[in-house]
């Protein structure tokens, strides 16, 4: 599969499926393999691109260098190397900073966004607080996985459990790299939303112990026009824990935002 070097980082990623594009930005527990309940589904109707965020998976950089600035710049250098000039963004988590920044930077090339258990890099003072004071304390540990699904998520599913255990695992210590996405100064501003327009979907877990969902709700309602959708049994993973519903929902935004 191929690579393309961008700013200080060379960037993996793979394609599935044919049809209109869609770029998939994973989390920061996870790398491209996290989406292996989503791609099956999404390949029948769509061009699939996924791709390892700088740091993570097989995308190599300095450690220094994983930094929130270059993420849409990356995931752009995906695009061109495709010879693609729009797409639709799915992402999860960190992807969630990916996707607004692409969004914000170049909104001709953005169709929509569908991301889950992120703001896309709105920081509001509830929900940093949520991060300094609840489970979200293990950002930049391996226990942050510990938090990530709804509490009874390990005795109802423990093989996935186990593998996520896994995925994080294939990746280098992107500790310090997560604990830049939680500093204010890389936050996504209301001055810097002004007059942002792509169709924007959140999806938060009703059993998020990462972020609440009323916390994640008032951060997303930042984004000029966003939307957000509370995913009934799911924690702050939805695309792992409730892939079936989770699927179902993004699919029909696409179909409705994407043409």
């Amino acid at each position: 599969m191929p690579s393309i070097a961008t700013e200080k980082a060379t960037i993996y990623y793979e394609t599935h499926g044919n049809g209109p594009p869609v770029v998939f930005a994973h989390g920061g527990g996870g790398n491209t393999i996290e989406w292996f309940q989503q791609i099956p589904a999404f390949a029948k109707r769509y061009r699939c691109i996924l791709f390892d965020h700088r740091g993570w998976g097989r995308s190599h950089c300095d450690v220094d260098d994983i930094h929130p600035r270059y993420f849409a710049g990356d995931a752009f250098a995906v695009m061109d190397d495709l010879g693609i000039e729009r797409c639709a963004i799915i992402a999860h988590a960190i992807g969630g900073w990916t996707a607004l920044a692409a969004g914000i930077e170049a909104p001709d090339r953005v169709a929509c966004i569908a991301m889950s258990g992120t703001a896309g890099g709105v920081l509001t003072e509830r929900l940093l607080h949520a991060f300094a004071t609840g489970p979200g304390q293990a950002v930049g540990t391996r226990e942050i996985v510990n938090a990530v699904t709804a509490p009874s998520f390990e005795n109802r599913q423990p093989e996935l459990m186990f593998l996520m255990r896994q995925l994080g695992r294939l990746n280098q210590n992107v500790g310090p790299a997560m604990l830049r996405l939680l500093d204010p100064a890389t936050g996504v501003t209301v001055e810097r939303l002004k007059g942002y327009r792509v169709p924007t979907l959140a999806i938060g877990g009703a059993e998020s112990r990462v972020i609440p969902p009323d916390v994640l709700r008032e951060a997303v309602a930042v984004i000029p026009g966003a939307e957000f959708y509370e995913m009934p049994g799911a924690g702050h993973a939805p695309p792992f824990e409730n892939a079936a519903a989770y699927n179902a929902v993004v699919l029909d935004y696409l179909a409705k935002h994407y043409n």
